[in-house]
């Protein structure tokens, strides 16, 4: 059962950061709960474009960020050709929850 419309609370990446697999990068806050969404792949990822802002309000299908494949294990300059994936708003797909 979706949660619905949320909000966005704090962004712990910024633009340009590696996201390991599992690791909460963002909270979301919705009338019931408060979550964090985590990277749900095995490769590490780069947070390429930050779309949705601390305090934006934000509906389900909305897209939060962009991510691009990570290089190796060295810091190289990411083509962004790569795209990895959009992060779209899911509340009933995120398990993270954190009831209030």
């Amino acid at each position: 059962m979706p949660l619905g419309d949320g909000k966005v609370l704090k962004w712990y990446k910024k633009e340009g950061d590696v996201v390991k697999y599992d690791e909460i990068y963002v909270d979301v806050d919705t009338e019931e709960y408060s979550f964090g969404m985590s990277h749900d792949e095995e490769e590490d990822a780069v947070l390429h474009k930050i779309v949705a802002l601390e305090d934006d309000e934000v509906r389900e299908g909305d897209v939060l960020c962009v991510f691009l494949k990570k290089e190796g294990s060295g810091e190289k300059e990411i083509d962004p050709e790569e795209l990895y994936g959009k992060v779209v708003y899911d509340s009933e797909k995120d398990s993270k929850k954190r009831e209030k």
